[in-house]
C-alpha cells in the first residue's frame, strides 16, 4: 500500500514537471493536492489490518465450521462409541448439575428477603456458652432496647397445627404467632394486602397473614381478601397475602400477631418459648453484634441472677440457621461425591478416547503428511469431543430436570427452601460450563498424543500407535479404583450406621396409629370440662374400632414438638434442674408399649379432685435420686404449671411410679429425664391440642378411614392429622436416607466405571499386545500362561489404585464424623466391603479381556501384519 501511494504521487510529480512546474515545487504541489499524507497512510494501514484480521477470523471459523461438519460425520459414522460416550456424558453432567442446583439453591443463594445479608439467627447462652436455641420474651425486648447493633427484632412461636375453619371447610393449618415487627424486620414480600403491625398485635387485634397456597386453596384467590379465618373460637380477618417462597418459617400457612409483655423477672425470663430474628444495622457485623449483646447479657444477669441462658448471645446468619448444619454438611458430602464420579467419568472417556486414537493414528500421520500442522490437528480432534461434551451436556441438562424434580418430589418436605429448587439460565450456564471442560480435558490428551502423528511410524506400526501409551490409561485406572474405593467406603460408613440408627430401640411401639387433633371452636375455648368430656368421647369411639385393644391421648407425642420444664425437688437445693413435660390419658403408655418400671399407673382415682401425681421414666429418677426411691416424693413443673405471668406457683406433685426410657426424639438421641401427669390434673391450655396414640392389629390403610369416620361421628368440624409412628420415623430419617442413598448410588456408578475403566485399558492392551501374543501362542506358549500374564497386569494396576484408594478414604471418611453414629469413620467392616466389591467388579473386567487374549488366531495376526 505504501508502494501504491508513491507510485501515484510520483506520476503526479511527473505530470507536472513535464508541464514546465520545476521537481521541488511539483513535489510540493502533489503533496498538497493528494491531501494529508500521514493521516491517510495510517487509515490505510487501520483498513488493510482490519481486512487482514477479517479474512483471518473467516479463515478460522471456516475452519471450525469444517471441523464441526466431520465431527459430526466421525460420530455418525461411530455411532455406537459416540452413543456411549454421550450417555456417559449424559449421566455424568447431568447427576453434577442436579445436585449443584440443590447446592446453589439452598446453601449459596441469598434468602428471598429484602437485604437477606443483614438478617440473623439470635439464640441465648447457657453458663457454658453453649447456644441455646429458643428465648423468652423478656431476653428479646432487652436486646432490642439496649442493643446499639440491631436495627430491629422480632420473635414468633415455633409452627404448630391448628385447626382453621374456611366457610363451611375445617381443615389443619400450620400457623405461627409472630411479633408485630416480624414482617417488617423479615422483609417479606407480600402477593396482596399489608403486614399486620406493632399497634395490631399489642392491641390484641384479630388479623392474619396468609401464605400464598392457603389463599388460593382456601380462600379462592381473592384479592380483596374478605373472606375470614376461624382458628379455635376466635375469627380472624385476613390483611396480606405471603407470596410463595418468602414463607418463613418454612411450610407456615398462617401468621397471627401476639403481643409482647414483659414478665417479673426471675423464672419468666427462663421461659425460653420462641425464636428471635433480628437486622443488623447497616455496616455492623455478626462479630461486632456478638460482642454487644454480649455487654446486654451482662447488664441483664448484674440485674437478674436468676437468667439461665444470659451468659452470651449466639448471633449467626438466618440462612445458615434455616438450613441447619446437618443438611449444609450432607449438601458439601453430595458435591464432594459428585465432583468424584465426574472426575471418574472424565477418566474413563478418556481411556476409551486412547484406545480409539489408536485406529486413527494411520489417519492423523497422513492428514499430517498431506500438510496439515501439529496445532490443526489438535483443533480438529478438540472440536469432535467438544461437540460430544456438548451433546452430552445437552442431554445432561434433561437429566438433571428429571432428577431435580424426582428428588424435591420425594424428600422435598424435608429438603430447606425445596419451593426455590428448579433449573434456570444459572443451572444451564453452569451444565454447559462443565460440558466444555470435560470436553476439554477429555480431549486434551488424545489430541496432543494424536497430534504427534508420523506416517512413516504408523506404517511400521501397522496403523497403531506403540504400547507406551497404556502407561497414561493405566495410571488413569489407579485414579479411578481409588476415588471408587473412598466413595464406596463412605456410602458402607453410612449404611452401617444408619443399620446402626435402626437397631436403637425407641422404648415404644412404632406400629401405633397417631391422630392429631385439635379442639377449636366456641364450644372448647373457655371450658376445660368439655374439652376432656369430648377427648374421652373420642378415646370411646376409638376403642369401639374392631382390631383396637388400646387408645391414649398426649398433647406431645414423640418423635415430633415438646415441652421442657424446669423442675423443683422437693427436700432438695439441685439448682436449674429440668425435664420433658408431657400431659397424658390413663392408657397412654400402655397403647405405646411403656413398662412400669415400679409403682403404679394413673388410675381412676387420679382426676382433677384427686391429689395431684405424677409418673417419671427412669433416666429422672436415674438423675434426681440416683441412690434413694423416688416414689412418694414430691416435685412440681414451675415453669409449665405455674399461673399466667407467675402469679400462682405450680402444684407440687406426687410421684406415683417409674416407667421405662422412650427415645422421644428419635433413635439418634439419648433418653432424656421426662414427667408424665395426668390430662385431667393438668392446666388447661394442654388440653386444646392433643394426639391419639391407637394400637391395633388392623393395617393402616383399613384402620384410617374407620378413625376419619369417627372424627365425623364426635365433632363434624375436627380438623385431624391421621398417621403411625413408623411413617414419624420415617420422615424424620428422610435427610438421613437421602444422603446414604444418593452417596450409595454415585458409589455404585463409581464401581462401574472403574470397571469400565480397567476392561478398557486391558483391552487395549491386548490389542496393542496381539502381535506379541500370537508370537508367543506360535511358539507354544501355554493359554494359562497369556491368561496369567494379561490379569496380572490388571490385578496390578487394580492393587495400586484399592491401596491408594483405602489410604484417600481413610483421610476423607473423617467428613463425615458428625453424620454416623455407632459407628467409627474407620469402620472395618465398611472398608472390607468396599475392598470386597471393588475387587469382585474389577476381577470381572480383568477375566473377559484376559479370556480373549488366550483366543488370539497367530495366523489371522500374522497374515494381517
Amino acid at each position: 500500500m505504501d508502494h501504491e501511494i508513491d507510485a501515484h504521487l510520483q506520476l503526479a510529480i511527473d505530470d507536472l514537471v513535464a508541464d514546465g512546474t520545476p521537481p521541488e515545487a511539483a513535489r510540493r504541489l502533489a503533496e498538497l493536492r493528494f491531501g494529508d499524507l500521514r493521516t491517510a497512510r495510517h487509515q490505510l494501514h487501520i483498513a488493510a489490518r482490519r481486512r487482514e484480521v477479517a479474512l483471518r477470523r473467516r479463515d478460522w471459523l471456516g475452519a471450525v465450521a469444517a471441523d464441526m461438519r466431520f465431527a459430526a460425520r466421525q460420530i455418525r459414522r461411530s455411532a455406537a462409541h459416540s452413543a456411549l460416550t454421550i450417555g456417559t456424558l449424559a449421566l455424568g453432567i447431568g447427576v453434577t448439575t442436579a445436585i449443584f442446583t440443590l447446592v446453589e439453591r439452598v446453601l449459596l443463594r441469598p434468602l428471598p428477603f429484602a437485604h437477606a445479608e443483614q438478617l440473623v439467627s439470635l439464640q441465648g447462652e447457657d453458663s457454658l456458652r453453649r447456644p441455646v436455641f429458643s428465648v423468652s420474651t423478656d431476653d428479646a425486648l432487652d436486646w432490642r432496647d439496649q442493643s446499639r447493633s440491631l436495627a430491629g427484632i422480632a420473635l414468633h412461636s415455633f409452627p404448630s397445627r391448628y385447626g382453621v375453619t374456611t366457610g363451611d371447610s375445617a381443615t389443619r393449618l400450620n400457623l405461627v404467632s409472630a411479633s408485630g415487627d416480624f414482617f417488617p424486620v423479615l422483609g417479606t414480600h407480600f402477593l396482596a394486602g399489608r403486614p399486620f403491625n406493632v399497634a395490631e398485635a399489642q392491641s390484641r387485634d384479630r388479623v392474619a397473614v396468609v401464605s400464598e397456597q392457603t389463599w388460593r386453596n382456601y380462600l379462592g384467590g381473592d384479592p380483596a381478601l374478605l373472606k375470614p379465618l376461624v382458628i379455635g373460637s376466635n375469627t380472624y380477618q385476613v390483611v396480606g397475602v405471603v407470596a410463595t417462597g418468602a414463607e418463613y418459617p418454612a411450610g407456615t400457612d398462617v401468621w397471627v400477631p401476639m403481643m409482647l409483655v414483659r414478665g417479673a423477672g426471675g423464672a419468666l425470663r427462663n421461659n425460653i418459648n420462641y425464636q428471635a430474628i433480628g437486622r443488623l444495622k447497616v455496616g455492623s457485623t455478626i462479630d461486632q453484634t456478638t460482642r454487644d449483646l454480649l455487654r446486654v447479657s451482662r447488664n441483664i444477669r448484674a440485674h437478674d441472677q436468676g437468667g439461665l441462658y444470659d451468659f452470651g448471645v449466639a448471633v449467626a446468619p438466618l440462612s445458615t440457621v434455616i438450613v441447619g448444619a446437618d443438611i449444609a454438611r450432607s449438601l458439601r458430602l453430595l458435591m464432594r461425591s459428585v465432583l468424584m464420579v465426574l472426575l471418574l467419568v472424565c477418566a474413563n472417556l478418556t481411556i476409551a478416547t486412547l484406545s480409539r486414537g489408536a485406529a486413527r493414528q494411520q489417519e492423523m500421520a497422513v492428514r499430517a503428511s498431506l500438510g496439515a500442522t501439529r496445532g490443526r490437528l489438535m483443533i480438529q480432534l478438540l472440536v469432535e469431543h467438544l461437540l460430544l461434551a456438548l451433546t452430552g451436556g445437552a442431554a445432561g441438562i434433561a437429566v438433571a430436570w428429571v432428577t431435580v424434580r424426582a428428588m424435591i418430589a420425594t424428600w422435598g418436605d424435608w429438603i430447606p427452601r425445596a419451593s426455590e429448587v428448579h433449573l434456570d439460565l444459572s443451572v444451564v450456564g453452569f451444565a454447559a460450563a462443565v460440558a466444555i471442560t470435560v470436553g476439554v480435558l477429555v480431549g486434551l490428551l488424545p489430541a496432543f498424543r494424536g497430534s504427534r502423528a508420523s506416517l512413516q511410524q504408523a506404517m511400521q506400526h501397522g496403523g497403531r500407535i506403540a504400547s507406551g501409551g497404556t502407561r497414561v490409561a493405566r495410571s488413569l485406572v489407579v485414579a479411578e479404583f481409588a476415588l471408587a474405593l473412598t466413595l464406596l467406603a463412605g456410602a458402607g460408613i453410612l449404611i452401617h450406621s444408619f443399620q446402626r440408627l435402626l437397631g436403637h430401640s425407641l422404648g415404644f411401639d412404632r406400629r401405633v396409629a397417631t391422630v392429631e387433633v385439635v379442639l377449636s371452636g366456641p364450644k372448647y375455648a373457655a371450658d376445660s370440662r368439655q374439652r376432656l368430656e369430648t377427648w374421652d368421647q373420642l378415646i370411646g369411639a376409638f376403642r369401639a374400632i374392631p382390631g383396637v385393644t388400646r387408645v391414649g391421648v398426649a398433647n406431645w407425642i414423640p418423635l415430633g414438638t415438646a415441652g421442657s420444664s424446669f423442675v423443683d425437688i422437693a427436700g432438695s437445693d439441685q439448682p436449674n434442674e429440668g425435664a420433658g413435660y408431657r400431659v397424658v390419658s390413663e392408657d397412654y403408655l400402655t397403647a405405646l408399649g411403656v413398662h412400669l418400671m415400679r409403682g403404679r399407673r394413673f388410675g381412676a382415682d387420679d382426676g382433677a379432685s384427686g391429689a395431684p401425681v405424677v409418673l417419671i421414666n427412669q433416666a429422672m429418677a436415674e438423675r434426681y435420686w440416683p441412690k434413694g426411691n423416688p416414689i412418694g416424693q414430691q416435685i412440681r413443673a414451675k415453669s409449665m404449671e405455674a399461673g399466667p405471668h407467675g402469679a400462682q406457683d405450680a402444684p407440687w406433685r406426687t410421684v406415683i411410679g417409674v416407667v421405662s426410657n422412650l427415645r422421644q426424639w428419635g433413635p439418634a438421641s439419648d433418653p432424656l429425664p421426662e414427667m408424665y401427669a395426668s390430662f385431667r390434673q393438668a392446666p388447661g391450655w394442654s388440653t386444646t391440642s392433643m394426639t391419639a396414640v391407637i394400637r391395633s392389629a388392623l393395617p393402616p390403610a383399613q384402620l384410617f378411614p374407620m378413625i376419619r369416620t369417627k372424627l365425623r361421628e364426635v365433632d363434624p368440624h375436627l380438623a385431624a392429622d391421621v398417621s403411625t409412628m413408623d411413617i414419624q420415623l420415617s420422615n424424620q430419617l428422610a435427610p438421613r436416607r437421602l444422603t446414604m442413598l444418593l452417596l450409595t448410588g454415585f458409589a455404585g456408578l463409581a464401581v462401574l466405571l472403574a470397571a469400565l475403566g480397567v476392561y478398557a485399558v486391558l483391552s487395549y492392551t491386548v490389542v496393542l499386545q496381539a502381535r506379541e501374543i500370537a508370537i508367543r501362542s506360535a511358539l507354544g506358549a501355554q493359554r494359562s500362561d497369556l491368561l496369567a500374564t494379561v490379569v496380572r497386569n490388571g490385578a496390578t494396576t487394580a492393587g495400586a489404585g484399592i491401596v491408594l484408594g483405602i489410604g484417600a478414604a481413610a483421610t476423607l471418611s473423617r467428613l463425615l464424623q458428625a453424620m454416623v453414629v455407632d459407628v467409627t469413620t474407620l469402620d472395618p467392616l465398611a472398608f472390607g466391603g468396599a475392598v470386597l466389591v471393588l475387587g469382585i467388579a474389577g476381577a470381572g473386567a480383568i477375566l473377559i479381556p484376559a479370556v480373549r487374549a488366550t483366543r488370539v488366531d497367530p495366523l489371522r495376526i500374522m497374515k494381517g501384519e
